[in-house]
């Protein structure tokens, strides 16, 4: 499958079955208000969890948006896509960590980086 064509999958999902538009407003409420409020920690797990269903159920061929219940399973899996998501970026993260750290520190030894700019903004004379 193209790019293009999952792209374009992607953006047709939501209305590809009519029964989404015309049996399921409460559906795309719940919805819209949990992806309005993903700031706030909690409602970011369910649409995790629920982001989780839709990717499953894609998966097995059907087309139909899943239904919202079983809202302990939906927190489980969004927990796990979150731990998931955490431990999938902190190799990286800790390698650029200490790849970053070890260039100043070599730019440093070897006077290469000046560090009076940084020593005026932090108040250390």
């Amino acid at each position: 499958m193209k790019l293009s064509e999952i792209i374009s999958d992607s953006f047709k999902y939501p209305g590809s079955n009519p029964e989404h538009l015309n049996n399921s407003r409460k559906r795309w409420l719940i919805f819209g208000l949990l992806m309005f409020t993903t700031l706030v920690v909690i409602p970011r797990i369910f649409v995790a969890g629920y982001a989780l269903r839709v990717t499953r159920k894609t998966i097995q061929g059907d087309s139909k948006m899943p239904e919202y219940n079983e809202w302990a399973g939906m927190v489980l899996d969004g927990l796990k896509v979150i731990v998931t998501t955490i431990a999938y970026y902190f190799i990286p993260a800790i390698l650029v960590i200490l790849g970053a750290g070890q260039f100043y520190l070599m730019a440093y030894v070897y006077g290469v980086l000046n560090l009076n700019l940084i020593n005026w903004l932090t108040g250390y004379h």
